[in-house]
């Protein structure tokens, strides 16, 4: 779960993981995310952005295979000034 939060710490439009679920399956893993986004970005790039990120870290930095990365907005939060 931290390797997550570092990992979308840069994306913009993220605020927070609210959900984490991974699934073991017979060739690797399945990364099921809920993220809160805020206003006023595009939550399609964000997701999307979010997704790739996350497949690419895993499997670079621990080694195990990614099957998929399902992503998915739970919230929607207004951005602190300066965002």
């Amino acid at each position: 779960r931290s390797l997550i939060k570092i990992v979308l710490k840069d994306v913009p439009g993220f605020a927070e993981v609210t959900s984490f679920k991974t699934e073991k399956q017979t060739y690797g893993v399945m990364i099921s995310l809920d993220l809160s986004l805020y206003y006023g970005f595009d939550a399609q790039e964000v997701l999307e952005t979010a997704q790739q990120k996350v497949g690419m870290a895993v499997e670079e930095y621990t080694s195990i295979t990614t099957n998929g990365v399902n992503v998915r907005a739970s919230r929607l939060l207004h951005a602190p000034d300066g965002q």
